[in-house]
């Protein structure tokens, strides 16, 4: 049976697993801006205002670190008054990075072509000879997302525990997204890949990589892999939400996989991203920029080299608007306006019926492959998942404009519609995590 995700899940920022990387929006910070650059005092006062505004709210639980070299400017746990226990955090809480912890497996691949032990146009081929056109995808196909693997991410796994010796036929068991090279889309699985060649190049278990290679080179000794996790060291606990209310996250959701489940704190990834390896190694336009996400938590890091300035945001509450967060404040570090973050309060509106009618449809996400099936019911357009059993999960959605749905009045998560032209049937596109977008492919007019 395919992996799949439920599509209230996928609409909803309580998505599991879904990886923030949009290469145009995360590195826009460095961008040009006509506003005059402030200095770094008052993007510190700034940013205080603006993670008070979105913690009173309710948007925000977590740590928030913004440097000027080695000056710290403003570091604060900032912690939402009516939070469940297994929520609370302290400054030197460690929290669970997500795809941050890509800029880790990036520097090991190059550090390891530095030591002799690989060469990053090597094909799979060579490590795994049997994997389906291996011959055809390099190490630096999956650095650089063109590899055609799946992303891999938006699938909700069947609950076990996969160890790293299944990842190879997890992996092999999704056909390309397209030729190796000719393309670039983000792939956790090409990470995983990339887990499975350190450890045959090296001959070391890619969590001992990261202890020896990393946290002992940097100097990060609150950081570590969560199945090694030590006792006595704060760790943030995720929240999601359900039923409008906050659950804390199993050790199933944020450790399914044996690699890639690393914890840190604020000043241990300060460190990792002022490393001169790191910045050497890791820089594209002149700064070293990602963001992760997992059930529970949401992660912002973004080092300017040219100014050494760095922002690092770490969430353990997975309503945390995350791509809202680095445009706002990718502004503010440009100097440029942003209005403080304030609740929200959606309203429906009437549509015509015939005007939903042209909604009704199946649509497939582009990004993972699921399909949903809109329908138009007596109280409006409902959300199916479609599944190898039929359709399930339906989910109601409310219209705000014509072509502007909303499943809760108090979040930014959109499901809109895109009609090209007149005589073009309309697209979907959902809108996640204050901003994040996932595009459909229209497959048919009737569920």
């Amino acid at each position: 049976m395919r992996p799949r995700i439920h599509a209230k899940a996928l609409l909803l920022i309580a998505l599991m697993t879904i990886t923030l990387a949009q290469p145009s929006k995360l590195l826009a910070v460095t961008e040009a801006s006509d506003s005059p650059e402030p200095s770094p005092s008052a993007i510190a006062e700034r940013l205080g205002e603006y993670f008070d505004a979105l913690t009173g709210i309710d948007r925000f639980n977590g740590v928030v670190l913004w440097a000027q070299g080695n000056q710290v400017l403003l570091h604060r746990a900032y912690t939402m008054r009516d939070l469940p226990d297994a929520g609370a955090i302290e400054l030197g809480s460690s929290f669970h990075i997500a795809s941050i912890r890509k800029l880790f497996s990036e520097w090991l691949i190059r550090d390891a072509a530095e030591r002799g032990e690989l060469q990053l146009d090597d094909p799979v081929s060579r490590y795994f000879p049997y994997f389906p056109r291996g011959e055809e995808i390099t190490i630096r196909h999956l650095l650089d997302h063109q590899s055609g693997l799946s992303r891999g991410e938006s699938f909700q796994f069947e609950p076990r525990h996969y160890p790293i010796e299944d990842y190879l036929e997890l992996i092999a068991s999704h056909p390309l997204e397209f030729e190796p090279g000719t393309r670039t889309r983000y792939s956790n699985f090409g990470y995983m890949m990339i887990d499975l060649i350190l450890q045959e190049a090296t001959a070391l278990h890619p969590a001992d990589l990261i202890e020896r290679r990393i946290f002992q080179r940097v100097g990060m000794p609150q950081s570590f892999e969560f199945h090694r996790r030590p006792e006595k060291l704060p760790i943030a606990i995720g929240l999601y939400e359900q039923e409008d209310q906050l659950h804390p996250v199993r050790d199933l959701d944020v450790a399914q996989f044996e690699t890639g489940n690393i914890y840190s704190t604020s000043t241990d990834l300060l460190a990792f991203l002022r490393h001169p390896a790191v910045t050497e190694n890791l820089a594209r336009n002149e700064s070293i920029a990602h963001a992760g996400g997992k059930k529970g938590y949401r992660s912002w890091v973004h080092h300017d080299i040219a100014r050494d300035r760095t922002l690092i945001v770490l969430s353990n509450l997975a309503t945390t608007p995350i791509q809202r967060v680095i445009d706002e404040t990718g502004a503010i570090l440009k100097g440029e306006e942003v209005p403080l973050p304030r609740r929200i309060k959606r309203q429906r509106v009437e549509v015509p019926r015939e005007t939903l009618e042209r909604y009704v449809g199946r649509y497939r996400v582009i990004a993972n492959g699921q399909i949903l099936d809109v329908r138009l019911e007596e109280e409006g357009l409902v959300i199916y998942e479609v599944t190898e059993e039929g359709p399930v999960d339906p989910q109601p959605i409310h219209p705000e404009a014509h072509n502007v749905f909303y499943i809760k009045a108090d979040s930014s998560d959109s499901i809109s519609f895109v009609e090209p032209s007149e005589s073009a049937a309309p697209q979907m596109r959902l809108s996640i995590m204050g901003g994040f977008e996932l595009d459909t492919e229209r497959l048919s007019d009737a569920p």
